[in-house]
């Protein structure tokens, strides 16, 4: 059975309470020893004060010269010691045997002084054993009235304290001091576990410790991107697939958002403090999708919370899309010009003029011949060819002159290359036809051809160019040259990733018009 989990009032008691015992612990054998020791000086300085005095006894000093009769010397001894409360009190003649005593058994019997010093007239106290006890016996020489002649000794002593019985002295003070320390750590373990648990909103240690677990479970448990910031933005959280999308070598934790090396566009998006849905945003070779919250705790603000989705494998398929629908569309206005002409040639035939159904259809042809040979001629390319004279054809049926620069010129290219210039190209000129839309003298022109090791993809427009607010934001995703676009502006910004993929370039200015520009480099000679 699990044994129920302690509260953190509880753990904060255990823990006083053993710490209070582990010190008691590691301080009582100090204490002891002290203790030890100041009883061992005490009762040495008090025993040796009273031999000292006992020694220069006029009765001990006659009895031991043989002026006073040898019975009055055991009755002063034992006045001696009733009175002072020392133990033992002994006399010794100079050669070392008991002359009096409170001890029967020991006199006339000689006494230890193996260990003393007073032998050679100096007073000694220390410890000695006295019938297998320890005690603490003070030594002093007698002398005769001269100071000249040693006459004998005299010798107090007290018992040693044993150990048992200063344990018993102590023990009702170390368990007085424990319940002190006790009931003050009760009473402070209380009072912190409050304080900690106003500061932890209520919560436990181990539901804190679940909250985390389960916090670092769901950030890297989801394919989402997600990055946390405080009101300093800072970076207080970030999982691996945000590091992963936003390309991010180092800890970002802790760090400004201005440190992690990120696009202009991308950090000025996280240090915006207004809520943000599915704003698209290019991070190096990445689409990535941005959504952010501010975020609240008791109506203040404490940072914000921004999802990353990644949107590059949709990108390219919308790549591939449009290149599908560049076709479907050319071939849809190919179609309907190729209609219109039959139209017009069945009427002039209904109405009987034959001849200027043929000069319309020799017109026609030459127009057709006109940009299909400059086409043809300049791009080798089978691909690039169909596509650029399907897109003739859909600025026929818009009514806008399109035209191949004369410096246009471009060899076979290998099939990935001419993929991502289908992208460019498609993107460019349907901008530019759009540009062009209700201007009084409309044309576009395309330049493509061989620059150094790089292709160079131009087209030119007669329209009205481009708008000076966006100008240093064109090619992100999200923002288009157009007053509507249900595409979200992403054109621009797929041929912009086809660049930065090839390591390439894109630019676009203002010239009589807009003129859009892009370099991929070469991938061989061919």
């Amino acid at each position: 059975m699990r044994l129920p989990r302690l509260s953190l009032a509880r753990q904060l008691l255990v823990l006083q309470v053993i710490l209070t015992v582990v010190t008691l612990g590691m301080v009582a054998p100090a204490l002891y020893v002290q203790s030890t020791s100041d009883s061992r000086r005490t009762a040495g300085n008090r025993v040796l004060n009273l031999a000292e005095t006992f020694a220069t006894d006029s009765t001990v000093r006659g009895v031991l010269e043989g002026v006073i009769p040898e019975g009055a010397l055991n009755p002063a001894a034992t006045r001696v010691q009733s009175v002072s409360g020392a133990d033992f009190v002994v006399v010794l003649t100079d050669a070392g045997t008991v002359a009096a005593t409170q001890m029967p058994d020991h006199l006339g019997k000689p006494w230890d002084l193996e260990r003393s010093t007073v032998r050679e007239g100096r007073a000694w106290v220390g410890v000695h054993p006295l019938d297998g006890q320890p005690t603490v016996q003070a030594h002093v020489p007698v002398l005769s009235a001269d100071r000249v002649e040693r006459l004998g000794y005299v010798v107090v002593g007290q018992e040693y304290p044993s150990f048992s019985s200063q344990i018993r002295a102590y023990v009702p003070n170390i368990f007085l001091y424990l319940g002190l320390a006790a009931s003050l750590g009760v009473i402070g373990s209380f009072l912190l576990a409050r304080r900690i648990k106003r500061q932890t909103l209520g919560l436990e240690p181990h539901e804190i410790v679940g909250l985390i677990d389960n916090r670092e479970a769901f950030l890297y448990g989801i394919r989402e991107g997600v990055v946390g910031l405080d009101t300093n933005n800072r970076v207080t959280l970030i999982n691996n697939k945000a590091v992963e999308l936003l390309d991010l070598d180092v800890d970002a934790i802790g760090k400004d958002v201005a440190d992690l090396g990120l696009p202009e566009t991308v950090a000025r998006a996280f240090t915006d403090r207004t809520s943000v849905t599915d704003q698209v945003l290019s991070v190096g070779p990445r689409i990535v999708v941005m959504s952010q919250m501010p975020v609240m705790a008791r109506e203040v603000l404490i940072g914000s919370v921004t999802t990353l989705r990644d949107r590059t494998e949709l990108t390219t398929l919308r790549q591939e899309l449009d290149t599908t629908r560049h076709t479907a569309e050319a071939l849809r206005a190919q179609t309907h010009e190729f209609s219109n002409r039959l139209h017009t040639i069945a009427g002039l035939l209904a109405i009987g003029e034959p001849e200027r159904a043929q000069d319309y259809v020799t017109k026609i042809r030459a127009a057709h011949n006109q940009l299909l040979h400059d086409v043809t001629s300049r791009i080798l390319d089978p691909t690039l060819a169909a596509l650029i004279i399907a897109k003739g054809s859909l600025a026929s049926e818009r009514g806008v002159p399109f035209q191949v620069a004369p410096a246009t010129h471009l060899d076979e290219i290998p099939l990935d290359l001419a993929a991502d210039l289908e992208t460019i190209i498609g993107n460019f000129v349907d901008n530019a036809l759009d540009a062009v839309s209700g201007s009084r003298d409309p044309w576009v022109e395309l330049e493509l051809r061989m620059d150094d090791d790089h292709v160079l993809t131009q087209v030119r427009d007669s329209g009205p160019g481009i708008p000076g607010h966006i100008a240093n934001s064109l090619f992100e995703a999200g923002i288009s040259t157009k007053a509507s676009d249900d595409s979200r502006g992403i054109g621009l910004a797929l041929a912009r990733h086809v660049c930065v993929l090839r390591g390439g370039e894109i630019s676009a200015h203002n010239e009589e018009g807009a003129v859009f520009t892009a370099r991929l480099p070469w991938p061989q000679r061919p």
